[in-house]
């Protein structure tokens, strides 16, 4: 089925759209599991997601990241956020700004998933290329509306991006759940990588333009 809404950037305006529909898209994900719990029946677990999403969107927005949603009927069914290759250090100003931006957030998000967090990025970013590319840290679409190629639309859009800009040279992501796997392979990614997290399987692909 083709899908038949837009793709658009996100803005300010959309922060708490993006934190409910990819809280909903990311409930049963093996990794916000592993660092959050169930926040489909612990109310606190799905407070813990809401943080960390509001935390992820405001620093997408903040460093320009390509962070764009699929919207149907004008609401938001679904969502990526891509890091584009770094072509400078950021400003001392802006990592200022940062810093007392999700610094609040960070200290309301348990010490113990923070620790896990960083241990995933750390595993994660060393099994990525070492070429310049975007680095899919997110890509969902609300359940409601899954089923319609949301999903395909979205990573295509990226594609495009990708494409469009001069200094990258594909795309990279990381996915926990094993399912995900043939469905980036169909869409041209390949296994790059595979690697373990306290017990939680990582798997990195890549994705390089022909």
């Amino acid at each position: 089925m083709k899908p038949g809404g837009r793709i658009a950037p996100l803005t300010s305006a959309d922060q708490e759209s993006f934190a409910a529909v990819m809280g909903r898209a990311f409930a049963d994900d093996p990794l916000f599991l592993h660092l959050f719990g169930p926040s489909k029946s612990d109310r606190f677990a799905a407070k813990r997601v809401r943080l960390f999403l509001t935390l992820v969107f405001k620093k997408a927005l903040l460093q320009g990241e390509d962070m764009r949603g699929y919207f149907e009927n004008g609401r938001l069914a679904g969502a990526y956020l891509a890091e584009p290759p770094r072509t400078s250090r950021s400003g001392m100003r802006q990592n200022v700004k940062l810093a007392g931006l999700l610094l609040p957030l960070l200290f309301r998000l348990p010490l113990r998933s923070l620790g896990q967090l960083n241990a995933y990025m750390r595993v994660t970013r060393n099994a990525a290329p070492v070429t310049a590319h975007h680095y899919l840290a997110m890509l969902g679409v609300d359940p409601s509306a899954q089923g319609k190629g949301i999903g395909r639309a979205l990573l295509l859009d990226l594609f495009g991006r990708v494409h469009a800009h001069a200094g990258s040279q594909g795309a990279a992501l990381d996915t926990e759940n094993r399912r995900n796997v043939d469905w980036y392979v169909s869409l041209g990614f390949v296994l790059s990588a595979e690697a373990s997290l306290g017990g939680l399987p990582l798997y990195c692909m890549h994705w390089a333009p022909k």
